[in-house]
């Protein structure tokens, strides 16, 4: 397992290709892997493939060095996270009105992807919003709420 990613021989999947995944997907391919990115945006992943940057403080030469060396990809395709080695979850944690972090598409984006994965699995969240949180199997099986608190 450690010459797999000293090795950078892992293939890193990022799920969520905004303003937080998109310059983690770079920053991955930077430091010598090869990355999958997945969104439900099919706009995004076209873009990416075609090289191009759908954010402006990324230049679409960042992207397109990236695809063209065949080492960044994206995908709608979600069953393609079992081709991957690590699964950083990026998707919105926008503040509720009470200023509390809002989990529900993080709690989405878990539960749709359980039922892909191999259990037990963990699965590190960017935490940019003061929130520390898990994937917890319960039992080597998806649980029915796949979130837990530390």
């Amino acid at each position: 397992m450690d010459d797999l990613y000293s090795g950078k021989k892992a293939v890193v999947g990022i799920i969520g290709l905004g303003y937080v995944g998109m310059p983690l997907a770079l920053a991955a391919w930077t430091a010598g892997f090869r990355v999958v990115g997945f969104d439900i945006d099919p706009q995004k992943a076209a873009s990416i493939n075609a090289g191009k940057s759908y954010l402006r403080h990324i230049p679409s030469e960042e992207i397109s060095t990236a695809v063209s060396a065949g080492r960044l990809r994206a995908t709608t395709r979600f069953e393609e996270l079992r081709e991957v080695d690590a699964i950083i979850i990026c998707v919105p944690t926008p503040l509720t009105a009470h200023r509390e972090p809002d989990l529900t598409y993080i709690e989405s984006t878990t539960l749709a992807i359980a039922p892909i994965l191999p259990w037990p699995l963990p699965l590190p969240l960017p935490d940019d919003v003061g929130v520390s949180v898990a994937i917890a199997p319960v039992a080597g099986s998806p649980p029915a709420r796949a979130l837990t608190w530390r």
